[in-house]
């Protein structure tokens, strides 16, 4: 069992599995469809901002900051 964070990018790409689940088996119109696509995007986008944010914090905090090794273990691999 894995602790790694998930990351913005495969938070995005499950969410838009599921929303495209949605709208092919009708559960959704194509208006709810773009309302939702629009609020996963902004969702992500403020996901990275704060990834962004960690890694940069981090890097001011110590003399030697390994990026690869932040973000294994953050979000393994």
């Amino acid at each position: 069992m894995s602790n790694n964070k998930q990351s913005s990018v495969e938070w995005l790409e499950n969410e838009f599995a599921s929303l495209f689940f949605d709208y092919l088996t009708g559960l959704i119109d194509n208006k709810e469809y773009n309302e939702r696509h629009k609020a996963i995007m902004q969702q992500a986008k403020a996901m990275h901002k704060e990834e962004q944010k960690i890694a940069y914090n981090a890097k001011l905090n110590d003399w030697y900051f390994d990026f690869e090794h932040y973000y294994n273990e953050t979000f393994g691999e």
